[in-house]
């Protein structure tokens, strides 16, 4: 990772945008709480290796929900990169072989690009006389089962230090607590409209 620029894209998303998404990903199948669980250990033991080959991407926030971009750093820890609000974007010269995921900002819950969790950055093939071109990605949500979305909307309603008191079965809130935020080795502020560049 080198630099970033950050800025708003000019399309307005309302709700029909998440909901065209959700149209565009019907066919997917819903996941499990222990389907998520094990793409979560996956994820963990994804890491970056060592390239000089760049990428030039832009990542946009093509979802109603505020999106941390985070970068899985070479010891394979969750580093929260940029914030992003509804139709920002941050553009970001990485590396092939860095692997990059989305999550929501609020609640942790995965977000997808190219309805993949994991974002595997392509070379630019350069050519003599030919500018850098940055390849656009878009994070869009997935299709939750009801029993997810569910759980989503509880969690975010009761207190942490209430959930045991809920009337519900036992391993529905077991559930709810193993839906702790993830974990991140450091963070940066949100990203506003406008420009920046950073340097990692």
């Amino acid at each position: 990772m080198k630099s970033t620029r950050t800025g708003c894209c000019s399309t307005n998303h309302g709700a029909s945008s998440e909901l065209h998404e959700v149209e565009l990903l019907t066919g997917l199948p819903g996941m499990t709480g222990h389907v998520q669980n094990s793409r979560e250990e996956e994820q963990m033991a994804l890491r970056s290796r060592s390239s000089n080959i760049y990428s030039f991407v832009r990542f946009v926030n093509r979802t109603l929900r505020k999106v941390d971009i985070i970068w899985l750093n070479y010891e394979g820890s969750r580093v929260k990169y940029k914030t992003l609000a509804q139709d920002q974007f941050v553009d970001v010269n990485t590396f092939v072989g860095h692997p990059w995921i989305f999550r929501d900002a609020d609640t942790g819950d995965r977000l997808l690009v190219k309805l993949c969790e994991v974002y595997q950055p392509v070379g630019f093939a350069s050519a003599e006389g030919c500018l850098p071109q940055r390849k656009v990605i878009n994070i869009t949500i997935p299709v939750f089962t009801l029993k997810d979305r569910c759980l989503q909307v509880v969690k975010q309603l009761v207190p942490r230090d209430q959930i045991s008191q809920l009337d519900l079965p036992a391993c529905l809130i077991s559930d709810i607590r193993e839906r702790t935020p993830y974990e991140i080795s450091c963070s940066s502020s949100t990203v506003h409209c406008g420009s920046s560049s950073d340097e990692d």
